[in-house]
Formats: structure tokens, sequence, C-alpha cells
């Protein structure tokens, strides 16, 4: 086994779909080394029930060539592409399997011009367009359009190829992208780690700002508690004026230092602003500080609140300073222990200002080392651009010569096929290699003067017109089959004749019966309509009486008291009734062994039900009838009833009672 014929044969992609349509479903068959591998092939799928399978063994396979008139002829029409069989590549091994398949099959550009070629040669072979239409010997053609196949049975190994090399252009293309993305995440993992480092620093001295506001509301308290103590003992003893000017002065001093903290406030936001401009993809830090800010500016804001209580309590106390001159012995060793604590938080103060000023200066530094930081991150970020910049002229670089690659080769290949095809015309016209052609003949001096000689020997060759040696058999066939084909066409028209005449017989026999048939039903449903009614009249009128066989039939009934008018003007019990009506009628004209009714008179009254029944009873005598009712009426009548009951849940039990034998007991009974 060689494999399939698919599997052996390519092409190139602009010849594809020509071989195989030309294929069809040789394209699957096998090809074998000799008739015996075939036969045991066969034996095989046979045994296995593995289905059917066409062999083409290499012993016996002949090949098969165009007619070189033929050949000639199909060359000098306008879209002539070649043979089939020279438009493929095989082993030389193979070459009688594709001779055989495609020796005799012209592949021509497009329809239209497969169409000349086609008459050209007489309509003797198969010629295949480029988008796979088809010209069949004698004449029919195939085509339309192709369904979207993922991969063509012929292409499938170019297209593995192509994509193998697409595969291989990927995979560089992606370790390039892999290496640059490794290189890209090493340099944001080193920006990330710097990221980190200043969001550290910047959380260290998020914790040292919170903890100096810490410290500044505890001298904020202990200032408050002091002046109101000084307020106090200043309100209680007008005596003490000069101990309160001192404690007034001290205010000041303290308002002052306010105003400064105030002024390093201003300095350590500004501070945190900066530090906020470096830490932009933290926002959640940004809120924190923000947070932290309001609640110091909420603090001043309390802190200014308290002052001004504190005057307006210092000039409350003021009016009470005669009621409290009993008091000023208490109150001045009072002020001596102010006087000693005072002392002694101002030294406290002085001890927190330098730690103060420390950490100030430790700011500073950390400043310095964030801008530091900065610097080096914007130059590496300038680095990074300027080498994506460099990439990307690379890249443009590289996609431009590609582009002219690409370019020169498919003028290379332009170049390649244009050559092989002059190569090719100059041994099929001239019949002569480029080799023994320039060895033997000198190169025109004046090209455009020898185009113009050959063009005129080619209009003289082709002015004395093609000799056709099998003309007289050609004819002769063609005779015979015009002759068979006359004659099929001839027994066809008989047959025609025929068979319109036996149609026309039938549909007069079948209009007369209908027209029988039905005057026999009009005829009864008139009558059966007056018992059923009580009177009254009805009728059945044909809407198209000229065309009985496609007429439709229209219903008119008169009930006892009211005006003729269509059925479906009449109330539901009354077309029941009419309809029951027409179903005697027909019973009447085509009697039947069994009739199956299901609660026909559910609609009707009383006096109705009773009529239906009674004439049931008449109509029984011919036709037996199941009836499914729910009347009682209807119940009476009937010889036999078959109820079903239901005792237990989900058990049902059929129950009958044959009324007739009962009625039989009664009367013997009676006598």
């Amino acid at each position: 086994m060689h494999g399939a014929v698919a599997e052996l044969i390519r092409t190139d992609a602009r010849h594809e779909t020509a071989v195989e349509t030309a294929l069809g479903g040789a394209l699957q068959h096998i090809v074998t080394d000799d008739e015996a591998a075939a036969r045991a092939a066969i034996e095989m799928l046979k045994k296995r029930q593995a289905g059917r399978a066409t062999f083409l063994p290499l012993d016996v396979i002949r090949p098969r060539r165009l007619d070189e008139g033929d050949r000639r002829a199909a060359q000098a029409e306008a879209g002539f592409v070649g043979v089939a069989a020279e438009l493929v590549e095989c082993d030389a091994r193979y070459a009688d399997i594709v001779g055989n398949l495609l020796g005799q099959v012209i592949v021509a550009e497009r329809l239209e011009q497969a169409n000349r070629i086609a008459a050209r040669l007489h309509y003797r072979y198969r010629i295949v367009t480029l988008d796979g239409d088809v010209v069949h010997p004698g004449g029919s053609m195939s085509g339309g359009s192709r369904l979207k196949q993922a991969v063509n049975l012929l292409g499938r190994g170019r297209q593995l190829e192509e994509l193998a090399q697409e595969i291989a252009a990927a995979e560089a293309s992606r370790d390039a992208a892999r290496k640059v993305a490794e290189d890209r995440a090493r340099e944001a993992a080193e920006a990330s780690r710097r990221i980190e480092e200043l969001r550290g620093l910047a959380e260290r001295m998020r914790l040292d700002e919170q903890r100096l506001l810490a410290e500044r509301e505890q001298f904020a308290q202990e200032e408050k508690r002091l002046e109101a103590a000084g307020a106090a003992l200043d309100a209680e003893a007008a005596s003490l004026a000069a101990e309160r000017s001192r404690l007034d002065d001290e205010r000041s001093r303290l308002k002052e230092r306010l105003s400064g903290l105030a002024e390093e406030e201003r300095r350590l936001q500004e501070a945190v602003r900066e530090a906020e401009e470096l830490r932009q993809r933290s926002q959640s830090e940004k809120e924190k500080i923000q947070a932290a800010l309001t609640e110091r500016k909420i603090a001043i804001a309390r802190l200014e609140q308290d002052l001004q209580s504190l005057d307006e309590q210092a000039a409350r106390l003021r009016g009470e300073t005669a009621r409290l001159n009993g008091e000023k012995r208490q109150i001045a060793a009072a002020l001596e222990q102010n006087a000693a604590e005072a002392e002694r938080a101002g030294a406290e103060w002085n001890e927190q200002r330098e730690k103060l000023n420390g950490l100030l200066i430790r700011k500073g530094e950390l400043s310095g080392a964030i801008e530091l930081r900065r610097a080096e991150r914007t130059e590496r970020l300038q680095e990074i651009e300027r080498e994506e910049e460099a990439a990307k002229e690379s890249r443009l670089v590289l996609k431009q010569a590609e582009d002219a690659l690409k370019e020169t080769e498919i003028r290379a290949n332009r170049a390649d096929v244009e050559l092989d095809n002059l190569l090719r015309k100059l041994g099929e016209e001239y019949e002569m290699s480029f080799e023994w052609a320039k060895a033997h003949y000198a190169p025109p001096e004046d090209v455009a003067k020898a185009r113009q000689q050959a063009g005129e020997l080619r209009r003289r060759i082709g002015a004395l017109g093609e000799v056709n040696l099998g003309a007289i058999e050609e004819y002769a066939q063609v005779s015979e089959r015009y002759r068979f084909l006359t004659e099929q066409r001839q027994d066809l028209l008989e047959a025609k004749e025929k068979l319109h005449r036996l149609i026309r017989e039938m549909d007069e026999e079948m209009a007369r019966r209908f027209r029988t048939t039905f005057e026999e039903i009009r005829r009864n449903f008139r009558a059966v309509f007056a018992r059923l009614f009580g009177g009254g009249q009805a009728d059945l009128i044909l809407a198209e009486p000229d065309r009985p066989l496609d007429t439709g039939i229209e219903i008119v009934a008169q009930p006892p008291g009211k005006k003729l008018q269509n059925l479906q003007l009449l109330s539901g019990g009354e077309r029941s009734l009419t309809a029951i009506a027409l179903l005697f009628a027909i019973l009447h004209v085509k009697p039947l062994p069994f009739c199956v009714l299901d609660e026909v008179e559910a609609a009707l009254d009383e006096a109705n039900v009773a009529r239906y029944v009674n004439y049931l009873r008449e109509v029984a005598e011919q036709t037996q009838f199941i009836v499914v009712t729910h009347r009682k009426e209807t119940m009476e009548a009937a010889d036999v009833l078959y109820g079903v009951t239901m005792e237990e849940s989900g058990v049902s039990k059929l129950v009958s009672v044959r009324l007739d034998e009962r009625e039989d007991e009664t009367v013997g009974a009676s006598a």
C-alpha cells in the first residue's frame, strides 16, 4: 500500500482547487503495488465489514494523454492553463497513475474560456477552471459556490509546511517578546522594590508625624490647664495683677509658640504634599495623611475656640475680684505652687522643642533622599523610553527589510514562473530546448520585428486550418447518438400524451362519480335535516360547479322559524345538529360497519337530543356505533353501557351493563 492519491501528489495553491475538482473522489483512491495487493485489501474490507475503497494497481494502470492536435487547439484559445497531469508533482513511479487520472483533463482560467475550449474540442474532454467549475464531455456543466473547508485534501501538505514555518516564526517572536518581557519584569521589580522602600520611608515619616502631633496635643492640653489656672487666680485676687500680667505674658508666649507650631504645621504639610507627589500610586496612604491633617486643623480650631473661651472667662472673673479678696492668702500659696509647675512645664517644653528640631532635621534628610530617589527613577524611566524608542525603530527597520525581502522573493518567483512558461512554450510550440536554440539561433537584433514576423507566421499557420482525421468516425457516432436521442424523445412525447389522456379520463370519471355521490348526499342531507330539526330545510352548494374536483362545499341551513343562512351564522347547538345530519346523510349513501361518536350531542338541548337518539337507533340497524357521552338520554338508548370507576385511589375498574338483557328479564318477570 503506497497511500491515497491525495498523499502522493502535490501542486501549487493556484491549481489546488482545479486539480482537486478534477480528481473528485479519486483523491481517496489507494495506490497499490499490483492487483494481488488490491484483491487482498478488498477481501480484508469484506471480512471486517469496513466499507468500500477503490485501488489503483501500479502494474496495470496506464496513462491517458491528450491528442497532440487537440492540445494545440486548446493552447490556441485564451485562458488555457495546461493539462492537469502537468500541473501536479509526484514521484516518477506514480506518473502513470497521474496520467490515467488527469492526462485528459484540461485546466482553464474561467468558465467562459472553458466553454470556448470545449467547443473547439467538440466537447470530447473534461475541462476544469481554477475556481472549480467543470465542463463535462458532451457539454454539461457543474459549478457554483464551494463549501468552506478548513483544510483541502490536496493542499494539506503545503499548508502544514506553511504552518510549521509560521509556528517557527511565532516561536522566535514569542522568545524575543518573552526576553523583553523578562527584562521589563526585572526592571518593574526593581522599581517596585524602590517604591516599597520609599513607601516604608514615608510610613515612618507618617508615624513620626503622628507622634509629634500627639506630643503637641499633650502640650496643648497642658497649656489649657495652665491658662485655666492663671485665669482663675487672676479672677480670684485683684491684688495679684502682676501675677496675672505675668500669666498673660505667658499666654502670649504660648500663643506665639502656637503660631510657631502652626507655621511648623504648614511646613510639615508642605513636606507631606511633596511626599504625596512621590506616592501617587498609594491613594489609601494619601487619604490617611489627609485625615490626619484634617484632625490637626480641627484641633487647632478647638484650641482657638478654647482661647476665646478663656478670654471670656477672664472677663467674667474680673467682676468677681472683690468677692475673692479674703482668699488671697490661700491663693498666694497656690500661686507659688503653680509658678513651680509653670517653670517645670517650661523646661519640659524646651526639651520637647529640641526633640522636634531633631525630628525636623531628620525629616529634611529623608526629603533629600526622596528627591535623590525621584531623580534616579526619572532617569531610569527616560532610559526605558529611549530603549523602547530604539526597539521600535529596530522593529520598523526589520519590518522594512522583511517587506523588501518578500517583494524580492515575489519578483524572483514571478521571474521563475515566466521563465518556466517560456521554456515550456519553446519546447511545446517549437519542439526545441533552450540550449539547442541558443546554439543554432543567434538572438534577434530587432525583437519587435522578430515578434511581428512570428505573429505573421502563426496567422498563416492558423489560416491553414486543422485536419480532423477522426471526423468521419465522429460524425457516425454523433449521427447514431442523434438518431437514438430522437427516438427516445419521440417515445417520451408519446408517453407524455398517453399520460395526459389517461389523467383526463380519470378526472372525468372522478368528476362524474363526485357529482353522483354529491347529489345523493345532498338529497339525504335535506331529509335527515328535516327529521332532526323537526322541520326547516338545508342544502349543500358547490362553490365552483364547473370545477368539481377543486370546488369547495358550502352548507346553508334554515331551522324552523328562522331564515336561510350560512352554517357559520347558526348557534353552537344548531351547528352540531347540522353536522350530525350531514354525517347521517353520508352513512345513508355509503353505510359503514363501524362508527365512533365522541360527545357529538354535548351542545344539544333535551328535545334535540331525543330526536338525535331516535334517529341514531334507526341508523344502528346497518351500522354499529360506539358513542362516548355524558347525556342520560343517549345512555338510555344504548344496548350496552361501559363505565370506568375508581373505588380505590389510582386503581381503575371497568363496569359494563347490557340493557337489552335487563329489558328481556323485566318482560319475563312481568309475564
